[in-house]
């Protein structure tokens, strides 16, 4: 497949939801992160993503 060349998003709009987070001595020990992350328009297709670190909460 042919790769498209210098490609970005010049706007982006998302946002994220933080659902878990501890510290230890300053230290980051656990950590969930949801976002959606929208491309130029929010009318474009979102990307979605999780981040999981040490973490216990679901994944929906």
């Amino acid at each position: 497949p042919k790769l498209l060349d210098h490609y970005s998003c010049n706007n982006l709009y998302g946002s994220f939801t933080i659902s878990e987070i501890a510290f230890s001595d300053g230290q980051l020990t656990k950590l969930a992160v949801d976002f959606v992350q929208y491309c130029e328009s929010t009318d474009n297709p979102p990307l979605f993503g999780i981040l999981r670190f040490n973490s216990t909460a679901k994944i929906l």
